[in-house]
């Protein structure tokens, strides 16, 4: 008994040894257990983070393959995540729209204006050819003097200096609007026909039914602005005729700004003369106009019609202030018309007694100062009228400037008289 059990121990003892010598032993050669050897396949590109690596658990066995996803956390937003070709980055530079080509305004074919006579004038577009019974001045002035076709015969000598050359060279279709040729007209071909107010109704019809249109009409008084225009929306000129309106506007408004506050006892009594003796201008009448513009009081501002033929009487007893005569070229152009015409006047029984006579106020003007170019007519009236309020006007400067504006040449000529 006591032997065996002796020899029990003797066995306990050995394998207690042995066990104590392999525990070391494998001790010894273990890797530390907080750091173990991860086996893996094909590991991902990103590194594990340490909350990852402590998840791993060492099995004898193999790892087996994870695909993993990183989270946004582990793979930041700059670093790839995968192995594969990244996709080129996409130009965002935005492609340039093309500017489609604009679609032209379609031009009108015709259009309507309303003449001085109140009809409603249809002209078709484009005006190719003018025949000018009146207005070519203003024609040349907006820049369509190559249209012109015909002309009238009473050209001025102060028009023609204006005027091209090529505009004299046009056949003349009469001497007067009153009474044109027609045949010659209707020859020439134009789409349009400028008169004044004198042009029959008989030979206006005639033209029409010609096919031709014909605009009858004045660039006096308050017809001046807007006959302009109707032949700018027709010439295509309208950036031109603005600049001459506003030329003339200018000088109207000083006028008017100038004489505003003269009270009536200080502004002259202005007897206006046309183109024979005593025949004058009443209400409304274009001279009229001028006369009351530039701060005077006219003669015939009571008369019944815009147009009165006055009796010497009637003007003798009114004792005008100033007398003014108009020019026409029927009269002759020179100074010496001028004079002559001033000396006609004046020998007239009892005008040499009236106070235009007495202070040397008998003037002469030249029609084309009444109605092509009437605004320095105006200033010449405001001079005459107000001779202290438009002491630094100089009406022939301002006439030499217009023309070499819009005609491009120099002021010559006699225009008024002293």
């Amino acid at each position: 008994m006591l032997r065996r059990t002796f020899a029990l121990a003797a066995v306990l003892v050995v394998l207690i040894i042995t066990f104590s010598v392999f525990g070391t032993y494998l001790l010894f050669l273990s890797p530390p257990i907080d750091s173990p050897s991860v086996v893996s396949t094909s590991p991902p590109e990103a590194s594990p983070s340490p909350s990852d690596s402590a998840a791993v658990t060492v099995t004898p066995t193999p790892t087996p393959v994870l695909t993993l996803t990183p989270s946004p956390a582990v793979t930041p937003a700059s670093t790839p995540t995968s192995t594969e070709s990244p996709t080129p980055t996409q130009n965002l530079t935005p492609t340039p729209t093309p500017t489609p080509t604009p679609t032209p305004t379609p031009q009108p074919t015709s259009i309507v204006v309303v003449d001085a006579t109140g009809a409603e004038v249809n002209v078709s577009l484009p005006v190719k050819r003018i025949v000018c019974l009146t207005s070519a001045e203003i024609v040349c002035a907006l820049g369509a003097t190559d249209l012109i076709v015909g002309r009238a015969g009473m050209l001025t000598s102060d028009a023609q200096a204006v005027l091209p050359p090529s505009i004299m060279a046009l056949p003349v279709v009469g001497d007067a609007d009153t009474a044109p040729n027609l045949e010659l007209i209707i020859q020439l071909d134009p789409d349009l026909v400028l008169a004044s107010q004198r042009l029959s109704d008989q030979n206006r019809r005639l033209l029409e039914n010609a096919g031709i249109a014909v605009i009858e009409d004045t660039l006096t008084g308050t017809r001046r602005e807007h006959y302009i225009m109707n032949l700018a929306s027709i010439l295509n000129a309208k950036e031109r005729a603005n600049e001459l309106i506003s030329f003339e506007v200018y000088y109207e408004n000083l006028v008017k700004e100038r004489v505003a506050n003269i009270p009536r006892n200080d502004k002259p009594l202005v007897f206006f003369e046309w183109y024979q003796p005593w025949f004058s201008t009443g209400p409304n009448g274009s001279y009229a106009l001028m006369i009351e513009a530039a701060g005077g009081i006219n003669v015939g501002e009571n008369a019944t019609t815009s147009s009165p033929q006055l009796s010497s009487e009637f003007v003798l007893e009114k004792n005008p202030d100033i007398i003014i005569r108009m020019l026409d070229y029927t009269s002759g152009e020179n100074l010496t018309a001028f004079q002559n015409l001033q000396n006609s006047i004046l020998s007239r029984p009892g005008v040499n007694g009236l106070n235009a006579a007495l202070s040397n106020k008998v003037y002469i003007i030249k029609s084309t100062l009444l109605v092509d170019r009437d605004v320095i007519g105006l200033l010449y009236f405001a001079k005459w009228f107000h001779p202290n309020l438009f002491v630094d006007i100089d009406p022939v400067a301002i006439h030499a400037q217009m023309i070499q504006k819009w005609f491009g040449t120099t002021l010559a000529g006699v225009y008024v008289y002293p």
